[in-house]
C-alpha cells in the first residue's frame, strides 16, 4: 500500500508533497497551527482541498482510520456500544486490545463519566482495531501514563509492519524512540528529521509542538 500526497493545498498548506511507499511508523512534527490536523483531515477525505491524495496498492483504494477528536463519541453511550458495531476481524482486534488497557473496568459505563485517559483508551482501541491501510494517531495517547503509552506503542510497532501509521505526539523522546522516520511539516512541505538534537533546539527556539 502506498500513500502519495501531491501538491496538497489548503488554507494552511501550500503545494505539499510526500510519498510513503512502504509500511512503517512515521512521526510528523511541526509548529503548532501549521496544519498537521488539516493534513490528517485531508488524508481522511473529510475536507475540500486542491491537489491529490492517493492511498492505493495499484489495484485497490486504501482505507484510513482516524479519530480526529474525542468529542466524536456520544457521551450518553458506552464504549461497549461502539465496540459492538465492529464485525469480524475488527471485533477480534478490539477484544485482543481491551485487556491490555484494563478496559473492561469502564467500558460498560457512560462515556460522560470517563476521564481523559479513559476516552483516549477508547479512541485508541477503536482506531487500531479497524481494518485500515493508513492509521492516524494524532495526539491520541498523550494523556496516558508511561506504562499505558508503552503498550500503545508496542501495538503501533506491530501494526506498522503491514500498515502506514502517521503519529503526532508532544513527547519528542517517544517520537524519536519508536518512529521509523520523522518529518518536519511546515506550510510549504516536509523535511526529514535526521538530527533530533537539532530538532529539539528548533522546537525550543520556535515553540514547535509535535
Amino acid at each position: 500500500m502506498k500513500l502519495a500526497i501531491n501538491n496538497l493545498t489548503t488554507h494552511t498548506l501550500s503545494n505539499v508533497c510526500l510519498t510513503l511507499d512502504r509500511p512503517g511508523l512515521y512521526g510528523i512534527i511541526g509548529r503548532n497551527g501549521t496544519g498537521k490536523s488539516t493534513l490528517f483531515t485531508a488524508i481522511n477525505d473529510e475536507m475540500n482541498f486542491e491537489g491529490e491524495i492517493l492511498i492505493s496498492d495499484g489495484w485497490h483504494q486504501g482505507r484510513v482510520s482516524y479519530v480526529a477528536t474525542l468529542d466524536i463519541f456520544d457521551s450518553n453511550l458506552k464504549a461497549a456500544d461502539y465496540i459492538k458495531v465492529l464485525r469480524g476481524k475488527e471485533w477480534e482486534h478490539a477484544q485482543k486490545y481491551m485487556p491490555l488497557f484494563s478496559a473492561s473496568r469502564f467500558f460498560e459505563k457512560p462515556i460522560k463519566k470517563y476521564s481523559l485517559g479513559m476516552k483516549e483508551i477508547l479512541a485508541f482501541i477503536y482506531t487500531v482495531s479497524l481494518e485500515a491501510d493508513v492509521i492516524i494517531v494524532d495526539e491520541l495517547i498523550n494523556g496516558l501514563d508511561n506504562a499505558m503509552r508503552a503498550k500503545a506503542f508496542q501495538i503501533l510497532k506491530e501494526l506498522s509492519e503491514t500498515k502506514i501509521i502517521l503519529l503526532t505526539s508532544h513527547i519528542l523522546e517517544e517520537v524519536e524512540r519508536y518512529c521509523d522516520k520523522v518529518y518536519f511539516l511546515s506550510k510549504y512541505g516536509f523535511d526529514d528529521v535526521l538530527d533530533f538534537k537539532e530538532a529539539q533546539k528548533l522546537i525550543r527556539e520556535t515553540q514547535v509542538f509535535m
